[in-house]
């Protein structure tokens, strides 16, 4: 059975992106900065996945939700989103992870992602290219 996870690009009103920088045990992120998601739970829309995510990882509530993109990677099909969010946000708000802030665009080409980050955010800068 496929396992089905969510990720959500956020970003400011400052077109800053929301990172989170995962724990060097976190084999997936490998200790990189990370968009902020997680595995669908049974019942569950991908929607639904994002909402509680993003409050157990970030304390954070997001409203305007919107669908970007699904990705296949053979055994795991990942829902990708994004939201606005103009919150102040820092440690204190973190409950996972060690350390989280918004990059600009020009930060993130000189940061150290997690896997798969890059062609998610491509994706994301493409569409709003267009």
């Amino acid at each position: 059975m496929k396992q089905r996870s969510v990720s959500v690009i956020i970003t400011n009103s400052e077109d800053k992106f929301l990172l989170q920088l995962r724990k060097q045990e976190d084999m997936k992120a490998l200790g990189g900065w990370n968009i902020l998601g997680g595995k669908i739970e049974e019942g569950e829309s991908p929607k639904e996945a994002v909402i509680r995510k993003t409050m157990e990882e970030a304390g954070i509530i997001l409203k305007d939700i919107e669908f970007l993109d699904k990705f296949d990677y053979g055994d795991l099909e990942e829902h990708i989103f994004c939201a606005r969010f103009d919150g102040k946000v820092d440690k204190s708000c973190l409950k996972e992870g060690e350390d989280m802030r918004f990059f600009d665009r020009n930060e993130i080409k000189n940061t150290k992602l997690a896997l798969n980050v890059n062609e998610t955010l491509e994706k994301f800068f493409r569409r709003q290219e267009r």
